[in-house]
């Protein structure tokens, strides 16, 4: 049996691999961590990075920084490398924190597994006086209200709305003025441009608004806001002997030597408010109150010009076109009838535009003509009051009185009774055989009279038979088609989660017409007249519409108001009481 021999030098390579792979194994497992500054002032945010070359890195544990900061980001970078057979892991965290308080806070230790990184001590100080008047000069909102013209309720007011900003903005929200009674409506999109002020070039966001008072009496326009984080140019504040660059510490100052010449901090800034006297409706005015900067009234027929024939129907369209009032701010017009006519009203189509300057509404609304008598048909005048708010005076828009020429159409109108023979006094001629027929045989003429009042019997009895049977028919349809207001219900939840603002209006529509049948709405308009709570989320609806809210509806807001119940304000709500009755009256 032979003997193995151990060779030496095999023991010893076997030590020195185990050696290399534990010294590999703990280079792996290093944690390193460093911050950008140690001093900065209230507001500002501190950079705290985090490495770790484990080839499978536990993730930071974050927990012990909650009490004394936020954290406003936190990003995660992985590297890998293979150079000359040595492979190489680094994990980095990248978290900015910013303190809660002032004076000395703790950065403590973080923990990643059974490792941790070092604590660090940061020195927070009041943000200089000096410094935040300069800043103040760097961001700032400007507005525009004209308060030098008297101002009535419902009046459109033009705001615009001007942010202005040097460096850069990483986040943000500028918002505009919330008022209560008031209508807020944005114009367009928003124009970014720059423009050189005092020698700086700023940055420049413009906005445009239209407001409506609803109440008259003291009005005030609250403060624009802009609120975020801007990276903005450091301030010469004129005072270089003052040391406040030299006393701001930093750590491995190399990739981060621009923060010298930046101020990195949330930031925000707010416009002036506006104070101004709001009109009563003047005493003067007639059944409607449109405000407005231009109106007027246009008239087109199906024809040009006019023809109408008896008993066939004529479309004539009215349109509405106002400068400085939306669409749902007009009213259904009430076209007096004609003497010897029919006269049938659709519902208004409205809409609303804008130039970015003011905006532009307009309502198109059809009427149906039915003449049932030959000659001259005289269409009366039509007139719509409205106030110059450029001229402070009542206006009055008008259309023409028509004289149209009514002939005879082929369908059925109500004819005038025929003229019935005298037979009293008629002479018989004796040389017409039938005629001297029916007088030689009376027997003749009894027949044929029975024959024609048998046949009027019958004739009466079946347009009776067919005439109930068609009432009935069509009120069982009437039953069939009256809207449950379950299902009614159910599509606007459906509409709603599926961000349809076209569906969703036509389906609060049909709801609100089932609920308010003694007066129902015929526009969203109407409905945010009507409704007791909840007129801005309909009126949000309607923005939407036409083009004129720049941001994502928020059909939450619709879907809840639904669910709570449209509820409808007691008392009298100026009602469109001149609507026409529809062409086609449900019965």
């Amino acid at each position: 049996m032979k003997r193995l021999k151990t060779n030496p030098l095999t023991i010893a390579q076997l030590i020195l691999i185990a050696a290399v792979l534990s010294t590999q194994s703990t280079a792996r497992a290093k944690v390193m961590a460093q911050i950008d500054r140690s001093t900065l002032y209230e507001g500002e945010s501190v950079s705290l990075r985090i490495s770790s070359d484990a080839p499978t890195p536990v993730k930071p544990d974050l927990s012990a920084l909650e009490n004394d900061f936020t954290i406003t980001s936190n990003s995660t970078s992985s590297q890998y490398s293979f150079i000359n057979g040595q492979q190489s892991h680094a994990t980095r965290w990248t978290i900015l924190l910013t303190p809660k308080r002032k004076g000395n806070i703790r950065i403590p230790p973080i923990h990643l597994g059974s490792e941790a990184t070092p604590a660090f001590t940061l020195t927070v100080d009041d943000f200089p006086e000096e410094l935040a008047a300069a800043l103040a000069e760097q961001l700032f909102i400007d507005v525009e209200v004209d308060v030098n013209r008297p101002i009535y309720v419902q009046q459109q007011i033009p705001y615009t709305l001007k942010f202005f900003y040097t460096g850069e903005i990483d986040n943000g929200s500028l918002d505009g003025p919330e008022i209560e009674d008031a209508v807020i409506e944005k114009l367009g999109k928003d124009k970014r441009y720059r423009e050189t002020r005092n020698g700086t070039l700023f940055n420049v966001i413009e906005r445009h608004f239209v407001i409506s008072a609803e109440k008259s009496g003291q009005f005030t326009i609250p403060p624009s806001r802009f609120k975020g984080h801007a990276s903005i140019p450091y301030p010469d504040t004129d005072k270089p002997d003052t040391g406040t660059l030299d006393n701001r510490g930093f750590i491995n100052l190399q990739p981060f030597t621009h923060r010298l010449s930046r101020i990195d901090r949330p930031v925000q800034a707010e416009s002036e408010a506006f104070s101004l006297q709001v009109k009563p409706r003047p005493n003067q005015t007639a059944k409607h109150w449109l405000p407005a900067e231009q109106l007027q009234l246009l008239d087109s027929w199906a024809s040009n010009p006019p023809r109408i024939k008896t008993g066939e129907p004529v479309t004539r369209t009215v349109t509405i076109q106002t400068k400085g009032l939306t669409g749902s701010q007009l009213p259904s017009l009430d076209l007096p009838e004609p003497q010897g006519a029919r006269i049938y009203s659709e519902p208004p189509k409205i809409k609303s535009q804008t130039d970015g300057e003011t905006v532009y509404g307009s309502s198109i609304q059809s009427f149906t003509y039915i003449s049932s008598q030959l000659g001259i048909l005289t269409v009366p005048a039509v007139t719509l009051e409205w106030w110059d708010v450029e001229k402070n005076k009542m206006q009055t828009a008008s259309l023409p009185k028509w004289e149209i020429n009514v002939t005879k159409g082929n369908a059925n109108p109500e004819a005038s009774p025929a003229i019935k023979p005298d037979r009293d006094n008629q002479t018989v001629d004796a040389t017409d055989p039938s005629e001297a027929l029916v007088m030689e045989n009376g027997y003749s003429r009894d027949i044929l009279v029975a024959f024609f009042v048998l046949m009027f019997i019958t004739t009466g009895i079946l347009f009776f038979n067919r005439q109930r049977r068609a009432t009935a028919n069509e009120k069982i349809q009437s039953s069939a088609q009256k809207p449950d207001i379950n299902v009614l219900l159910g599509n606007i939840e459906k509409d709603c989660l599926n961000r349809a603002p076209d569906q969703a209006a036509k389906s609060l529509l049909a709801l609100a017409q089932e609920l308010w049948r003694e007066n129902p709405p015929k526009t969203l308009g109407e409905i945010a007249l009507q409704i007791q709570e909840g007129k801005q989320t309909i009126l949000e609806l309607d923005r939407q519409l036409y083009g004129k809210n720049d941001g994502i509806w928020d059909s939450r807001k619709l879907l809840a108001l639904v669910k709570q119940g449209l509820q409808k304000k007691s008392g009298p709500v100026n009602p469109s009481s001149g609507i026409l009755r529809p062409l086609y009256p449900q019965h």
